[in-house]
């Protein structure tokens, strides 16, 4: 009984892997990011920029030191995690929904030598590349600035992780939902 469950998720417990196919379609992604460069990095870095001005020195101004930080040192981790979330969510689950609803990029690309999941790892790849790109970021912002401590390398790390989870989470979303 327990082997016939298992069975029937098996597709779902195994992680595909990373062949040329899904290279292919993350360097697709990367040349399209190109194209649109100056666009895609105004959203990149503005939208965090004008937050912490915003929030961090506007409101910021407002709010007394606590434990020896000022808000704006509390406010640049959780502005690179939100930037990183969001840009991954946005990067994955727009092109995917745009490209199997409006485009109809995959049912063209299926013809080639690509797998459907090379095609979902290729977009998740992309995804997690630019939401780990955009919260570094803005943690190199707040490096220049010196409202980041010591601890880059563990950010980086959780960044990351955050913007795997957060890409592979849209591409489920983009890959169940109907228009």
């Amino acid at each position: 009984m327990i082997a016939g469950i298992l069975s029937l998720f098996s597709d779902f417990l195994t992680i595909p892997s990373i062949r040329t196919g899904a290279i292919q379609i993350a360097k697709r992604n990367l040349m399209q990011f190109q194209y649109s460069l100056k666009a895609s990095l105004a959203s990149t870095f503005i939208e965090p920029l004008l937050t912490l001005i915003v929030l961090g020195y506007g409101l910021g101004h407002f709010i007394e030191p606590i434990g020896g930080k000022t808000y704006i040192e509390f406010l640049v981790p959780g502005v690179a995690a939100l930037t990183t979330m969001m840009m991954a969510f946005i990067s994955t689950g727009y092109a995917m929904s745009s490209s199997l609803n409006e485009k109809n990029f995959y049912w063209t690309i299926l013809q080639a030598p690509i797998s459907p999941q090379e095609l979902v790892v290729g977009e998740i790849i992309w995804g997690t590349c630019r939401g780990l790109a955009s919260g570094a970021a803005v943690l190199a912002l707040g490096g220049i600035l010196g409202l980041v401590g010591s601890s880059g390398v563990l950010a980086i790390f959780v960044l990351l992780l955050t913007s795997i989870v957060f890409s592979a989470f849209a591409a489920i979303v983009a890959c169940s939902s109907k228009n």
